[in-house]
């Protein structure tokens, strides 16, 4: 595991020297340039699920607040970031999708083991699909405009969440949700990551981490263990112990029902932080 994290780290950082991406802020564009979209999308009633979000490049900000499955706000500047969704219902349970691109992408991604795997239909899709995270040594700088995502989701009917985001600010707020797994992937830029640990039930995230930095913020007495795999990244673990391989929290509420955190590191950094439960 470390070699193969190591080798992938050294291969990214030789692409670094190459390119870089610049996605540029709202106030350097008029109302008129800027593309609006919005949503509020109900599965059927009492239906619990999943939902998957896939960014190329922009900010994301996610939260809990939806009395829907979800309710989102894009802006963008090119139809190139537009984003769309299918929704599946399957007895009693939901399958969202949410992605950049093309509107006829509508299956373009799984898990897979401990993290998310990219797993486009063929390699037509594939390709059209990487033409804005490609590192291109002719393009030094490549221009991404404007684009935000800022979606809320539902509290307890979202029990599977999967985010990946290619490059850019990143802010995942999951606290007060009910989920059983997330699988969280970052690429280029700062992230932040909030949770709280007061799940019905045991809850894993699986972390990947490219060459940005992460924020991990954690209740002071939450229930959780941190697993670490490091490239040539570092980890700053908040307090937490090492034991083995295991990070845990020394002043873990054992009543609470506990949370494992999975964090793959390649050449970035994560560190945790806490505050006072609420």
């Amino acid at each position: 595991m470390r070699i193969t994290l190591i080798i992938s780290c050294l291969l990214l950082m030789i692409l670094l020297t190459a390119c870089s991406f610049e996605v540029r802020s709202a106030k350097e564009f008029s109302e008129e340039e800027i593309l609006k979209k919005n949503w509020h999308v109900k599965a059927e009633e009492n239906n619990t699920g999943k939902a998957s979000i896939y960014m190329g490049a922009g900010d994301l900000f996610i939260s809990s607040t939806s009395e829907n499955f979800i309710s989102a706000d894009f802006r963008f500047t090119s139809t190139k970031m537009e984003p769309f969704y299918n929704l599946e219902n399957k007895d009693e349970y939901s399958v969202l999708n949410i992605w950049q691109g093309e509107e006829t992408k509508s299956n373009i991604a799984e898990t897979e083991g401990n993290g998310l795997k990219i797993s486009l239909k063929d390699e037509e899709e594939k390709k059209n699909f990487k033409v804005d995270l490609d590192f291109d040594v002719k393009k030094p700088k490549k221009d991404l405009g404007f684009n935000e995502w800022k979606i809320s989701l539902h509290q307890s009917l979202i029990q599977e969440l999967n985010v990946a985001q290619g490059f850019g600010k990143a802010t995942i707020d999951l606290r007060k949700m009910d989920l059983r797994q997330a699988d969280i992937e970052t690429g280029m830029g700062k992230s932040e990551l909030y949770l709280d640990g007061n799940q019905t039930d045991s809850l894993i995230v699986n972390i990947n981490t490219g060459v940005g930095s992460l924020d991990i913020y954690l209740p002071s007495n939450i229930n959780a263990e941190i697993e670490v795999n490091k490239g040539i990244g570092t980890f700053s673990s908040g307090g937490f112990k090492k034991q083995d391989s295991i990070y845990y929290n020394p002043k873990a509420d054992e009543n609470k029902s506990p949370l494992k955190i999975i964090c793959n590191i390649g050449v970035g950094k994560v560190k945790i932080h806490h505050y006072d439960s609420v």
